[in-house]
């Protein structure tokens, strides 16, 4: 082999370990930032973020729904006999308090077609498997 090949053969393995290493270096921080939530979550919540950012939780004064994750849209029931909702998170349905509702008035335009729920992921444990921080009326509401 002449040295010119090895030289080439040198530096374009030097370019895929550092190719490497510096994926290495970012994928911890990307890993942290989306701990607990499904791929589909975060796709769901990417298309609305600008939207939830703002939306404050109705039964915590001065705190936001949303923490950077923890809202997407969702499916949803209404339990006429029951007269509430019932949200689909994580796989898991869940009776949505009246207390954890959004004002219609507060909901931004953009997101009132469809429900939207904010919760922690089931990974916290600083919360309850039912934990919900808010919730979006579709249409309006009932």
């Amino acid at each position: 082999m002449r040295r010119a090949e090895v030289w080439a053969a040198f530096n374009a393995l030097a370019v895929v370990i550092t190719i490497v290493a510096i994926a290495a270096l970012f994928h911890p921080l990307c890993a942290r930032a989306e701990e607990g939530h499904s791929d589909e979550h975060q796709m769901a919540h990417g298309t609305y973020h600008h939207l939830y950012n703002g939306i404050m939780r109705p039964d915590v004064k001065n705190s936001s729904c949303c923490s950077e994750q923890d809202c997407a849209p969702t499916e949803a029931k209404w339990d006429s006999v029951r007269k509430r909702w019932t949200a689909l998170k994580y796989g898991q349905w869940v009776n949505i308090p009246p207390s954890k509702i959004v004002p219609r008035d507060q909901v931004p335009d953009g997101l009132g077609a469809e429900p939207h729920l904010c919760a922690p992921p089931p990974s916290s444990s600083a919360f309850g498997k039912d934990e919900v921080f808010c919730f979006i009326e579709p249409n309006g509401g009932t």
